[in-house]
């Protein structure tokens, strides 16, 4: 239609609402001309996972009313030093709510427990009857109650735990790590609908399918892992439940073939099983995923320069060269 190949620059119609969510897409990189704007995902998965991060109630609230007011009170502070922050106010909203909503699930207010209903952990019943000095001298564990769930976020009993930051950390790290293999998940999928809409058959089969495959068999896998360790009800042994850990599972998916000490499964075989089938799809996909596209891109550009070079020859007797 236009006589030349040149790609059309992009515009993406915003908003108000929008605007400061592009303008973090933007910093990264530019969708081109007809892709699927990010932005749309990141109105909603930026100011999450920054709660995710920053969660506490009373640190978000303060957050979320300096979004409300900068919201409600636009008018106000225009002319002010202020006014600057206005592009951003909806950006400070939302992050501040999801801040509020992640410190109820951790359950903390200014880094303090919050307590609300009863908590499920007590005293170890063989530690009722020792004296003060001999509770003193030993090390003793609070243990949980039968049948007992507490309503929302963490138990405020882990507060004063010598062992808070060691569970916090790691209860936060595994949160982490499962919204992340989903937010990666759906950046493939984009990919993945640009593909379809270009009808890059090539991109699609030989990028978008190994990698969401790669991507799956192996921290797809961790995640079930992480949730089905959840899940468990581990003996305890010492009054703290052993467990195996991730990490050292996932190392020994690699050097011992599935092999474990210990394993989350209930079925050591089923898991052990599972872990070499997906250990071998991601042997098969990584080559794929690296080889065939270049190699493809490589025999076009070939193809194109004999072109450039016998411009009389045919088409099909260029294909016969090459």
């Amino acid at each position: 239609m236009f006589g030349h190949n040149i790609m059309p620059p992009s515009h993406f119609q915003g908003n108000e609402f929008t605007a400061a969510f592009q303008e973090i897409v933007n910093t990264y990189g530019i969708p081109t001309y007809k892709e699927v704007n990010p932005a749309v995902f990141a109105c909603v998965s930026f100011p999450f996972l920054f709660g995710v991060m920053f969660g506490d109630v009373g640190h978000g609230s303060l957050l979320l009313l300096f979004g409300l007011a900068l919201t409600l009170g636009k008018e106000k502070f225009k002319g002010t030093p202020l006014e600057m922050m206005l592009f951003g106010r909806y950006m400070f909203l939302l992050m501040g709510f999801f801040a509020v909503f992640n410190g109820l699930c951790y359950n903390e207010f200014f880094a303090l427990p919050m307590q609300g209903a009863e908590s499920c952990w007590m005293r170890d019943p063989a530690d009722v009857t020792d004296t003060p000095a001999e509770l003193e001298a030993k090390e003793h564990y609070l243990v949980p109650k039968p049948d007992c769930v507490y309503p929302i976020g963490v138990d405020y009993a882990w507060g004063p735990a010598s062992n808070k930051l060691a569970f916090t950390n790691v209860m936060k790290m595994k949160i982490s790590v499962i919204l992340a293999i989903v937010q990666m998940s759906i950046g493939i999928c984009v990919k993945a609908c640009n593909a379809l809409y270009k009808k890059d058959r090539i991109e699609f089969f030989f990028e978008f399918i190994p990698m969401i495959t790669l991507l799956l068999v192996l921290f797809g896998w961790m995640d079930v892992l992480i949730i089905v360790k959840w899940l468990t009800d581990w003996p305890a042994r010492g009054g703290r439940p052993e467990a195996p850990s991730i990490i050292p599972t996932m190392i020994n998916n690699f050097l011992n073939l599935g092999e474990q000490k210990m394993y989350i499964f209930e079925d050591g075989s089923t898991q052990k099983a599972i872990s070499i089938a997906f250990l071998v799809i991601a042997f098969i996909t990584v080559p794929i995923m690296l080889c065939v596209k270049p190699c493809y891109i490589g025999n076009q550009h070939k193809k194109h320069d004999q072109e450039q070079m016998n411009p009389s020859i045919s088409n099909e007797e260029n294909e016969a060269l090459i």
